[in-house]
């Protein structure tokens, strides 16, 4: 089935069930919540249990602005050209097999494809071979795969 998290991005590409996403929830807290997801008590067990994660603001803060770059990037402030000879079929393959399979680590390799494809914009090969925080919805790849 997943981590949560997993099952979360399949359902939002329309390829989980509610039900999955149900079952992935449940999983998670070991069956201790009850069906009513909406009660008090268990709300308050999720918002402690977030807290404990979050509990460093300024960590988190910096981890969610490097986020937003991640899934933004410059594109809300200036368009980003893309010039379709850098589309080659090794670019999107490796574009499309880090969509479908979240492996992040792996952008540089993106960016040195697009390299000799004859890209050669800091702002797109930055952020490939930037340390991140990537995640799923990355500008770049979507930018690629013309899912922005």
């Amino acid at each position: 089935m997943g981590t949560l998290f997993e099952v979360m991005e399949r359902f939002a590409d329309g390829r989980a069930t509610a039900g999955e996403l149900e079952a992935a929830y449940f999983e998670i807290w070991g069956g201790e919540i009850a069906p009513d997801p909406y009660r008090w008590r268990d709300a308050y067990r999720v918002a402690e249990t977030a807290w404990n994660f979050a509990a460093d603001r300024e960590a988190e803060a910096s981890g969610q602005d490097n986020l937003l770059r991640c899934l933004l990037g410059p594109l809300p402030f200036r368009p980003v050209p893309l010039d379709a000879a850098w589309l080659t079929p090794d670019v999107l393959g490796i574009a499309q097999s880090l969509y479908e399979g979240g492996s992040f680590p792996d952008l540089p390799v993106l960016a040195d494809a697009l390299e000799e494809a004859g890209c050669h914009d800091s702002d797109i090969l930055g952020h490939l071979r930037s340390p991140g925080p990537h995640a799923r919805g990355c500008w770049v790849v979507d930018l690629l795969l013309a899912k922005a």
